[in-house]
Parts: structure tokens; C-alpha cells; sequence
């Protein structure tokens, strides 16, 4: 239960080792890198016997970092353990895809918090002043802040929240916006479902997208996957009719 500088103060650290794994994959390396110590039951000479054990394996470029199938799977249960992110990057090695999606999930978090801060916060707080009867109070469903559907390219997003109608109870209610156009729309594909208290609605947020997207999991929240189906942007939210859209509706 000791921290890792007492540890090493008090001798109890007898080696430790620097380690890099890398994959070139389409002339770009992934590298991942850890720091390991090791206990007074293993002196240097051990920890070096250790670290190389793998690479006895005539099938060591295949296994470990470097293999292809990467599903987990459970004692008894028939099906893999799903992944929504990794599934993304099927069919490329376990190092390359994890790195792709650490590297995705920072971007979408930063873009998240950013549109939170600067644009969705102070909408919200518009909506709540002027249409309070309708939206008297907002219902985050992470502490972040509203949860936002995007392309890759985000140049507009989805964002959904559960509100409050001082009558008619709590529903989710979803909200479109465009960096080019600079405003927000009401998307009114989904319809409204009331109850009478807020609650986690992950799986509420998947109703309203499973029929009209590969969304089916409530994975796809909070993760590093974005909604890249021209498909679902063209017809279920941008769609036109008479020069008029069809499934956004202008507020204010």
C-alpha cells in the first residue's frame, strides 16, 4: 500500500523498465509506452528474463498487442463482450485501434466541452428565460454538461437533454445546430415521451436513434464514435421540402 517514491526510497523497488511497443501501420507508427517497477522478488536480471518471455512465442507478432481479434469473451455466455469504439476499427491490430481511439475520444472531448461552454450553455439559459413554461429546467445525463451527436468533420451537432414542462412533466427534448448558420433549430423527428420525474435516460436517447442510425447501443453516448451516415444527416435531420425543412422547426 506503499506510493511508488516509497517504494523506491525504501529499496522495495529492486528494477524497473521503460517499455515501447510499436506498430508502422500505412507509413505511421502507434506507439505505446509504460513504466514498470519491479518487486524485491524480482532483481534485474529476472525482470529482463521477463520482459523478453513473450518473444519466445513463435506466434509473438500475432498475439498480444499485435493480434487482429481483440472481442472479449466471458465463461459462459455465448456472444463477445461488445466494444461500440474498438468495433470501429475492426480488422486492424489491437495497438493500432486502441491508439486511434484514445487519440479520437480526446479530440471528441475537447470539441464537447467546448460547444457545452460556448454555444449549448448559454442557449439553454435562453430557452429557460423566455420559454419557462416549457423548459423550466434542464437535466444533464452526464455531469459535463449536454450530450452532443456529431459527424467527424462537426460541422453541426445534435444536442439532447431532458427538460422539464411545468404541466406536462419531463421529456427529452433535442436541439440542432450549425456552425455556418450560427443558430439553433428544435429537431422534431423524435417525439416527445412525458413522465413525471427526470431520470438516467442513456437508453431513451437510443430509442430515438436505432430506427433512423446504426446507433443501438448505449456505448455510442460519451464514447469516441461519431454518427457518419450521410443517410441519417440528409434525410432524418437536414432534409428539405419546398425550401423548407422538413424535421427542424426555428425557436424564437
Amino acid at each position: 500500500m506503499k506510493s511508488t517514491d516509497e517504494c523506491i526510497e525504501q529499496g522495495i523497488y529492486k528494477a524497473y523498465s521503460i517499455q515501447f511497443v510499436g506498430i508502422c501501420h500505412e507509413g505511421e507508427w502507434y506507439i505505446l509506452y509504460d513504466l514498470t517497477f519491479f518487486g524485491e522478488q524480482m532483481p534485474e536480471a529476472a525482470a529482463k528474463g521477463f520482459l523478453t518471455k513473450r518473444f519466445d512465442s513463435p506466434d509473438a507478432w500475432n498475439s498480444g498487442s499485435f493480434r487482429l481479434e481483440w472481442s472479449l469473451k466471458l465463461p459462459g455466455r455465448e456472444k463477445p463482450i461488445r466494444d461500440v469504439e474498438m468495433e470501429e476499427f475492426s480488422g486492424l491490430p489491437w495497438l493500432v485501434g486502441y491508439l486511434k481511439v484514445e487519440h479520437k475520444r480526446k479530440v471528441n472531448r475537447t470539441f464537447t466541452d467546448y460547444s457545452n461552454t460556448a454555444v449549448v450553455e448559454p442557449f439553454l439559459s435562453k430557452m429557460r428565460i423566455e420559454f419557462h413554461e416549457e423548459f423550466s429546467e434542464f437535466s444533464p445525463l452526464f455531469s459535463a454538461g449536454c450530450t452532443l451527436v456529431f459527424p467527424a468533420d462537426k460541422s453541426h451537432f445534435l444536442a439532447v437533454t431532458m427538460a422539464r414542462h411545468q404541466t406536462k412533466g419531463y421529456r427529452l427534448v433535442w436541439f440542432f445546430y450549425s456552425f455556418s448558420l450560427g443558430k439553433f433549430y428544435r429537431w422534431t423527428y423524435p417525439q416527445p415521451r412525458f413522465s413525471g420525474g427526470h431520470y438516467a435516460y442513456n437508453i431513451d436517447i437510443i430509442m430515438d436513434l436505432q430506427d433512423i442510425s446504426k446507433w443501438d447501443d448505449y456505448q455510442f453516448l460519451n464514447s469516441s464514435r461519431t454518427l457518419d451516415e450521410p443517410t441519417f444527416w440528409s434525410e432524418y435531420v437536414l432534409k428539405r421540402a419546398d425550401g423548407n425543412y422538413t424535421w427542424l422547426e426555428e425557436i424564437g
